[in-house]
């Protein structure tokens, strides 16, 4: 990965815990809750790519950030239990909505995803999500 994708997904890190532990609290409102669905599967993605036991790759790490993603979204229950599971034991505000038309702010990180599929992937023609890690 290029270090321009490192640096991005680091500020959406940082924008994601900014946001969600200031922003929110001193600005709510719309945009405050769309960064948040935004910056959410850049670092759900960066997180599976970086932590060394997992380690997957572009493909397996986009394919399960935006499950992931899709489903927090569309099942309160399944927000609930992401909360509780991500950061509800450190965070007593930490909660998750599901509102499918949260599903819009995805295009981003459906098309970054693609960009990068397309400048890894160039040389062997087409994207194997089912390959071994580099």
């Amino acid at each position: 990965m290029k270090a321009r994708d490192e640096f991005f997904l680091l500020t959406m890190t940082l924008l994601l815990l900014a946001n969600d532990h200031l922003f929110k609290q001193w600005y709510p409102g719309l945009i405050t809750g769309k960064l948040s669905d935004f910056a959410g599967p850049f670092v759900v993605y960066r997180l599976l790519r970086g932590i060394p036991p997992l380690g997957l790759n572009h493909g397996w790490a986009t394919l399960i950030s935006l499950g992931f993603a899709i489903a927090v979204k569309t099942s309160q229950p399944l927000a609930d239990l992401a909360a509780r599971s991500t950061c509800g034991w450190i965070f007593s505000h930490c909660g998750f909505i599901a509102d499918p038309w949260d599903l819009l702010a995805f295009i981003p990180f459906v098309v970054w995803a693609g960009t990068i599929r397309n400048a890894s992937s160039a040389h062997r023609g087409r994207w194997k999500a089912w390959q071994s890690p580099r």
